[in-house]
């Protein structure tokens, strides 16, 4: 049934009836989650962002890194959003049963290519770890 339903939401997005949507949690230093959104992006090419954590702690603040194209096939660019080069940062990539599937560390540029082409298609969450936070976004692989 849920492959069903990808199949479904799939097709919709490559006709442009329904919206991509990306859900980008935020952690603080300890790891605890400060905040919840959901970044999406309509038809027409416009992206809004909702704070939708009735549980936040602390004050909203946006996420550090972007992740496009969201879904993918093949690669997904990270890319920083206040690039400093005395900034590193590792990301890992876990699967749906909550395995790492992949892991790289000690990333000191603006935009990082990551090749998701050996992953079987389904949804995986994205975890970058800087210095002040934990950054989680969902991909979708197609």
């Amino acid at each position: 049934m849920k492959l069903y339903h990808l199949i479904i939401l799939l097709v919709l997005l490559q006709i442009g009836i329904a919206k991509s949507q990306t859900i980008i949690y935020s952690f603080d230093a300890n790891g605890s989650r400060i905040e919840r959104k959901v970044s999406l992006i309509n038809p027409n090419g416009s992206n809004t962002q909702t704070d939708i954590d009735s549980t936040k702690t602390h004050l909203s603040e946006e996420a550090s890194f972007n992740i496009c194209p969201n879904p993918s096939s093949s690669f997904i660019t990270i890319e920083t959003v206040h690039y400093d080069v005395n900034n590193e940062y590792s990301v890992t990539i876990f699967d749906k049963n909550g395995r790492k599937v992949y892991v790289q560390a000690k990333i000191r540029s603006q935009y990082s290519l990551v090749d998701i082409s050996f992953l079987s298609s389904g949804l995986y969450t994205v975890k970058i770890f800087s210095r002040k936070k934990v950054d989680v976004f969902e991909i979708l692989k197609q």
